[in-house]
C-alpha cells in the first residue's frame, strides 16, 4: 500500500494536467488520503509502526467480501527490537510524496505527513532489518529481499520534499548497494530512485544510470509473443505498466524521449487490448470478468 501511494502521488505531482483533463484530481487525492490517514494511525510512536492487519494465510483462504470476514485479525508491528527498514522507509517515501500533493490544498495536513515521514525514515535508517523477518506472518505472501533500496528511495523523496542535503548524504552512502536491482515494484525501488534522483539533482551520473537501465529493459528483457515486457509470472502487466511509467519519466527528463515514449505507449496499449484482449476490467470489448481480488 505504501508503494502504491508513493507512485500514485508521483503521477499526480508530475502529470496533474492529465488528471485534470480526466476530471480525476479530486479522486486521486482522496485515494492518496485514504492510505495516508491509515499510515498516520498506524504510526503510533516514533519507532513503532503497524505494518500488517490480519493473518496472510487466513485472509487468503477467505473468498468472501471483506465486510463478511469475521475471523480474528491480529495486528503486527515493527519496533526497535523487531525492525523493518524497508517498510519504514517506503512509508516515509509515501508520506513525503503525499505531503507535496497536499501542500497547496491543506498545508497543515501536509506538514503532519512530512513530520511522520521524517520520523519513519529515521526509524528505518537507525534500526536496520527486513520487515518480513520481523513480521514473519507476511512471509506467506510478501517476503522482502532488501531494505537498502527503500532507504535510497525514501531519502530521494524526502530530499524532494525538504531540500535537506542530509538525505542526499544517505543516498551517497547506500546507492552503490542497490544498482543491480532490476524491477520496479513493492519490493524493488532502484528504477524509481535513480529517476527521482536525476529529477531533483540533475546530476548526470543518475541520467547515465536511468538510460542504461531503460535501454537494458527495452533491449534485453523477455517478452511475450505480442511484445509485453515480461519480468515475472505473478502479475506481469503491473511490471510492464510500472516500467512504462519509468520510461515516461525518463522521457520527460529529456532522456531518449521518442524511444522511451514509444515503448511506454506500446506496453500500455497492449494492456488495454492491442493484443486482442484487454487486461483492465471494464475497458474494451474483451476483458476479464473474474477478478482475483475477493472484494470484487
Amino acid at each position: 500500500m505504501a508503494f502504491t501511494t508513493t507512485v500514485l502521488s508521483w503521477g499526480l505531482l508530475d502529470h496533474e494536467n492529465g488528471y485534470q483533463k480526466a476530471n480525476s484530481v479530486d479522486d486521486c487525492r482522496k485515494a492518496i488520503k485514504w492510505a495516508t490517514d491509515w499510515f498516520l494511525k498506524a504510526h503510533v510512536s516514533a519507532n513503532e509502526y503497524y505494518g500488517q492487519v490480519g493473518s496472510g494465510t487466513v485472509d487468503h483462504a477467505s473468498w468472501g467480501r471483506p465486510e463478511d470476514m469475521t475471523m480474528e485479525r491480529p495486528a503486527f508491528k515493527i519496533t526497535t527490537s523487531a525492525p523493518g527498514s524497508d517498510l519504514a522507509a517506503e512509508t516515509a517515501a509515501a508520506l513525503a510524496a503525499a505531503s507535496l500533493v497536499f501542500q497547496s490544498v491543506d498545508s497543515t495536513y501536509a506538514a503532519t505527513l512530512l513530520e511522520h515521514a521524517k520520523q519513519l525514515y529515521d526509524f528505518g535508517y537507525n534500526y536496520r532489518g527486513l520487515f518480513s523477518d520481523s513480521i514473519t506472518d507476511s512471509q506467506c505472501c510478501y517476503t522482502s529481499t532488501h531494505y537498502e533500496d527503500e532507504l535510497v528511495w525514501g531519502a530521494a523523496w524526502l530530499y524532494r520534499a525538504t531540500n535537506d542535503q542530509k538525505y542526499l548524504g544517505y543516498v551517497d552512502e547506500l546507492y552503490s548497494t542497490v544498482q543491480s536491482m532490476y524491477g520496479f515494484d513493492w519490493d524493488q525501488k532502484f528504477a524509481g530512485a535513480m529517476t527521482m534522483l536525476y529529477k531533483v539533482t540533475k546530476d548526470e551520473k543518475y541520467a547515465t544510470d536511468v538510460k542504461n537501465y531503460c535501454d537494458y529493459v527495452i533491449n534485453s528483457s523477455s517478452r511475450t509473443p505480442k511484445g509485453l515486457i515480461f519480468i515475472y509470472d505473478w502479475g506481469p502487466a503491473r511490471y510492464a505498466a510500472n516500467l512504462a511509467f519509468i520510461f515516461m519519466q525518463a522521457a520527460d527528463l529529456g532522456i531518449n524521449a521518442d524511444t522511451y515514449r514509444a515503448e511506454a505507449k506500446k506496453q500500455i496499449d497492449y494492456i488495454l487490448g492491442d493484443g486482442g484482449r484487454s487486461y483492465v476490467i471494464g475497458y474494451g470489448d474483451n476483458y476479464p470478468t473474474h477478478a482475483h481480488h475477493r472484494s470484487r
